[in-house]
């Protein structure tokens, strides 16, 4: 499995421990021989590519893009920082993240990374069962890995 982390800015977050933590969240998931593209980044860029992917003219937090597992690709994620870090201080986010994810900026910044990474494999939310099954899996990955945070 490999990580190819990108950031369009220099954010204090500690790089070393988030890594660890993708890279065991991606072996608890299953995900095994796969190369994920991880792109940090702000509100401008993410509005664009949210307006120009999923035709929403607005930042988000997170955006995944599933790539082809069978050829060894799971996809990329992006994540507006400057968003996650709104959210985070605001506690907006309400009760669908799991306890661990509040412990700080970076559990919560990885429930976002683990949401995505649930997407790429198919997992979804627009239903109350689908929901539910996603919520657990995160719940079930941040317990797993939050000593790496």
């Amino acid at each position: 499995m490999s990580l190819v982390l990108s950031k369009r800015k220099r954010y204090k977050l500690n790089y070393i421990q988030l890594k660890k933590a993708i890279k065991e969240s991606m072996n608890f998931l299953g995900v095994g021989e796969c190369e994920l593209s991880l792109l940090l980044t702000d509100n401008d860029e993410i509005r664009t590519l949210n307006k120009e992917f999923r035709k929403n003219d607005c930042p988000t937090d997170v955006l995944s893009f599933e790539g082809d597992i069978n050829l060894g690709v799971l996809g990329d994620i992006v994540i507006s920082v400057e968003r996650a870090k709104e959210d985070f201080l605001s506690c907006s986010y309400g009760d669908i993240i799991p306890e661990v994810a509040k412990k700080n900026f970076e559990s919560y910044l990885l429930w976002l990374i683990v949401h995505g990474i649930l997407h790429n494999l198919g997992f979804d939310h627009d239903n109350d069962v689908s929901e539910k099954e996603m919520r657990s899996k995160e719940k079930d990955c941040l317990e797993k890995v939050s000593q790496y945070l």
